[in-house]
């Protein structure tokens, strides 16, 4: 290989670089001038939600939106509702389930919190898959595997979400 190879290769690199950036590509986490999306994340108090599968999503919801602890002056907050459901998926020739799929259903709203009202919202659903097994403790303990699964799966979308709406926000008000 001749000197020339690597450097070709170097140059190959940046010119796909400086096409990536000058087509509109923009990280989400981006910072520009004050627009921290991290930062505007932090400021979303998040409401109890009710059952245990709720408080589970909760926690994971604080630790990816709030993970220096609950904003002392939020501007959100965030409304949740979630449901849960089992369907057997596949069943052996015997009758009996040999797998089944954890779903959570989830909602959202996010609401401004001085006008009190809604300025975004959505739905998402996390499915799970685990085993039947001839242990009754093998099977509850692979539901609640699928339960966590399904739960941080949940609250990484809804996270996603709520900073693309932010991001949305920060690229509007740049416009006004």
């Amino acid at each position: 290989m001749s000197w020339s190879e690597p450097m070709a290769r170097i140059a190959a690199i940046a010119l796909m670089l400086g096409a990536l950036g000058a087509c509109g590509f923009e990280p989400l986490y981006a910072r520009h001038d004050g627009d921290n999306i991290a930062a505007q994340l932090e400021t979303v108090r998040i409401e109890p939600i009710a059952d245990r599968v709720g408080q589970m999503l909760h926690n994971r919801l604080r630790d990816g939106l709030t993970p220096r602890g609950l904003p002392t002056k939020p501007l959100y907050y965030l409304k949740v509702t979630v449901t849960e459901s089992v369907q057997e998926s596949v069943i052996q020739r015997t009758a009996f389930a040999a797998r089944a799929n954890l779903s959570l259903n989830v909602s959202y709203q996010l609401h401004d919190a001085k006008s009190r009202g809604s300025v975004h919202s959505g739905s998402i659903r996390s499915t799970s898959s685990y085993s039947y097994q001839t242990a009754t403790l093998g099977t509850l303990a692979g539901e609640k595997d699928a339960r966590e699964r399904a739960v941080t799966d949940a609250a990484e979308q809804i996270r996603a979400q709520l900073a693309l709406y932010f991001k949305r926000d920060v690229i509007d008000s740049r416009r006004d």
